[in-house]
């Protein structure tokens, strides 16, 4: 219909194939880019409650040790000392994960694994 100003196909060097799979493979790194993103806001929204919670479960738990040490001062008990090591292992932890690097392997170990599903879809 265009008489010599249009082109056939096979004029044009790529066959629909090669097309849909190019439309393909630019599909499936699309997915995998938002679902790394998704992934992202997750983390980040998740990190964000821990960093509230972490704030009263600090206020809870030093009062409870404050508490405890002045316990088994006065009564001169060591087993009231019972509860700060468990208080204060979890609070170190917490506080690890918050503010440490904890995070940041996290992030790097979810990397990994979308690079390794990305490597087995292909």
């Amino acid at each position: 219909m265009g008489g010599y100003l249009s082109l056939s196909n096979r004029d044009i060097g790529i066959s629909t194939e090669e097309l849909f799979t190019k439309l393909e493979k630019t599909r499936i790194e699309r997915e995998l880019a938002i679902a790394q993103t998704m992934e992202s806001r997750k983390q980040v929204y998740k990190l964000a409650e821990q960093r509230e919670r972490l704030k009263w479960s600090a206020c809870g738990g030093g009062i409870t040790v404050v508490l405890s040490i002045v316990s088994a001062i006065h009564h001169k008990n060591i087993i009231h000392l019972l509860p700060v090591f468990p208080i204060t292992t979890y609070l170190g932890y917490m506080t690890h994960y918050c503010y440490g690097d904890k995070r940041l392997v996290l992030h790097h170990n979810i990397s990994l694994n979308v690079v390794i599903f990305y490597l087995e879809i292909l």
